[in-house]
């Protein structure tokens, strides 16, 4: 199943300043892919298919409603904020949003479908406010996230959408969350940075349980340790830290244990906080981003390598990972990378480098 970053990070700079960078939407299962699965590049209103061994882009079809913008205008048409693409390789979701208003919130935003192999665009939702959305492993149902300022105050509500009706269903739920995923077809794993941090809903019966953690760490994501009963999570401690590296610690479904890890983030003024985490399906390697992006052995903390940013990655197979961002902070590259290794081979750089990889 998938593990992709799902969302492009510094489209829209002033937007992404009030809202949280969207994160991953992965399988708890299995990220690995199967090898016929195609992997997909949106550039300059065309879907591309990219050839991951040479890096060749082949164009698929053409669609308007994929080409990037960081217009600000409330008068110019929608523009693709972030897009995913669901499980089968066949369908693209694409949020849009159209201008700033003077608080630099969205002056609109929808999400629309595109189909892959004809760049058909239809409606999919159109409701305001809306900052980020992750499909489900099946493709059979949408979280929603949108964000209500009524009150004075960035409240986050989700609903969940199924793909096979046109009603999205409310979670009982709203607070602020910094990070959610998957963790199967019918549980979404919320991460909320207070006393009880981490929370699992079932959208099937709409019940939330939550996994209570020592109150002196502030926890700013989480997410499963494949093959094993354990969520690995990233924090600070509240009160007497200091200015250092986020911490990783382990929490045991079994018996609610948890046990802080020999190992820190790398530095911490690349990492004083961790927003994003992604295993090897073995749990063997550990990607993670801060303000830079680290790949390690989990086993050990050692590092693999080190990149400026990541705006989208993949997990191939048990050690191969393929990266679109950046080395050096300035030249855009995809990447493919041996975790085993450490070996990394651009496939791309520059300008062919650009738009939104996609990998079901």
């Amino acid at each position: 199943m998938r593990q992709s970053w799902k969302h492009v990070l510094g489209v829209f700079i002033t937007v992404s300043m009030m809202f949280f960078i969207s994160l991953p939407t992965l399988s708890a299962q299995d990220s690995t892919l199967p090898a016929e699965v195609p992997i997909f590049l949106l550039q300059d209103g065309q879907i591309m298919e990219l050839n991951t061994d040479t890096g060749a882009q082949t164009t698929i079809s053409q669609a308007p409603a994929l080409t990037l913008s960081s217009s600000s205008d409330s008068t110019q048409p929608f523009r693709l904020f972030s897009a995913d693409i669901d499980p089968a390789a066949e369908w693209i979701y694409v949020l849009e949003f159209q201008g700033l208003n003077e608080q630099y919130y969205p002056t609109g935003t929808r999400i629309m479908r595109v189909n892959v192999q004809t760049g058909q665009e239809i409606l999919f939702r159109n409701d305001p406010d809306m900052y980020s959305f992750a499909i489900s492993p099946d493709g059979q149902r949408v979280a929603i996230f949108y964000l209500d300022d009524t009150t004075g105050l960035m409240i986050q509500h989700v609903c969940i959408l199924n793909i096979a009706s046109t009603y999205c269903q409310p979670l009982p739920f709203a607070g602020l969350s910094s990070a959610f995923l998957w963790l199967d077809n019918e549980r979404l794993l919320l991460t909320v940075p207070e006393s009880a941090p981490v929370r699992i809903v079932n959208v099937e019966t709409m019940s939330i349980e939550t996994i209570d953690q020592p109150e002196e760490w502030f926890v700013y994501t989480a997410t499963p340790i494949p093959n094993t009963t354990h969520l690995l999570l990233a924090g600070r401690l509240r009160e007497g830290g200091g200015y250092v590296p986020t911490s990783f610690l382990t929490y045991n479904f079994d018996t609610a244990e948890t046990q802080v890890l020999p190992f820190a983030a790398l530095n911490v003024d690349d990492f004083p906080a961790v927003g994003m985490m992604s295993f090897s399906s073995n749990g063997q390697y550990l990607l993670y981003q801060g303000d830079a992006v680290a790949l390690i052995e989990f086993a050990t903390g050692r590092l693999i390598t080190r990149l400026e940013f990541v705006t989208s990655f993949g997990w191939l197979d048990d050690q191969t990972l393929l990266v679109q961002g950046s080395r050096d902070g300035t030249t855009p590259e995809i990447m493919r990378i041996d975790a085993s290794t450490g070996e990394i081979v651009s496939l791309a750089s520059g300008d062919s480098a650009g738009g939104v990889l996609l990998v079901p």
